[in-house]
């Protein structure tokens, strides 16, 4: 993606940082100056990388096979969406502050009372928007796809790599500590070049690690034995993936674990040990670590077997 190395003129900014004093405001008028996709969409990291993609889809369609990947920064935040999209989701007549940049930190911290509960819902309405943008320019690429008739000989793998917390568990922001789904739950989907089962939904418990021997498998090469990943391919033939008893992920110096019942989050040292019973407590809300501990080494334990050994330390 090619972008701008010298600032230009700001456009008038449609949005500004809930603290003011603080350097993501200097970022942010940064961001607007170079970027002002506030006003034109086209400018816009998704219409600049999808239009990018487009070209270079059109490039490999010429030159089969071809292998494309295209990872388009947006929704990150800062959220500066046009008004079109924003008026989807928020009140066309709001004209306080937008909260373009949130804290990455619980939401009592810097928001007061009433002020909390309306940008809180204002960064709902934001991050919507920006999603929307998203998918806007993503269907400028697949349109682009089905109009070069390459559908029906191309694998398609959509995913996301994390989600935000926008007042979930008290926080918002992507935080090490608060692992929870709204975090790490991410859109996966992988389309058949021959449409097979088109439309259905899978509850396995599919990891990013998943997507290179899923891929290679569609293509109809062996993945090699160091990709320890499961080959999601095997379900279009209707084959079940192995089963895994659980999974597990990180970020920073935390992690977590998950089975059918448990969710495990801690730091990399096994301190600060969350467990919450998600038959009982699906939002995950009631730490009950003290009340079964054993199941909470349990998993740690696991987590530990599965990585080799100790989990890394990150300096902060």
């Amino acid at each position: 993606m090619a972008t701008s190395t010298s600032p230009r003129k700001p456009h008038p900014p449609q949005t500004q940082a809930i603290r003011p004093h603080e350097p993501e405001n200097f970022r942010l008028k940064r961001y607007l100056s170079n970027g002002g996709y506030q006003h034109d969409e086209t400018r816009s990291f998704a219409a600049r990388v999808f239009g990018d993609g487009v070209a270079l889809l059109e490039r490999g369609a010429a030159q089969r096979p071809f292998a494309l990947v295209v990872d388009t920064y947006q929704p990150h935040e800062p959220w500066t969406p046009p008004r079109r999209f924003l008026d989807l989701y928020g009140d066309p007549d709001y004209r306080g502050r937008e909260p373009s940049y949130p804290s990455y930190a619980p939401v009592r911290r810097y928001l007061r009372g009433y002020d909390r509960r309306r940008l809180v819902k204002r960064m709902r309405a934001l991050y919507a928007a920006e999603v929307t943008l998203t998918d806007r320019w993503l269907g400028v690429f697949l349109d682009r796809l089905h109009e070069l008739r390459l559908e029906r000989e191309t694998a398609i793998v959509l995913i996301g790599d994390h989600g935000i917390l926008l007042g979930d568990h008290g926080y918002t922001g992507k935080l090490g500590t608060q692992l929870h789904p709204a975090l790490t739950r991410v859109p996966l989907t992988v389309v058949h070049p021959e449409g097979r089962r088109a439309g259905r939904v899978s509850h396995y418990p599919a990891s990013t690690h998943d997507i290179a021997p899923t891929v290679l498998s569609l293509v109809g090469v062996r993945a090699p034995r160091r990709m320890t990943g499961a080959d999601l391919a095997s379900v279009f033939g209707g084959r079940r993936p192995p089963r895994r008893r659980y999974h597990y992920g990180g970020y920073a110096n935390n992690f977590y674990a998950r089975t059918d019942r448990w969710t495990l989050i801690g730091d990399n040292e096994g301190r600060r040990l969350r467990l919450y019973d998600k038959r009982r407590d699906p939002g995950e809300r009631r730490d009950v670590a003290g009340a079964h501990l054993g199941k909470a080494r349990e998993l740690y334990s696991a987590v530990l077997r599965r990585a080799g050994g100790r989990l890394p330390s990150y300096l902060d």
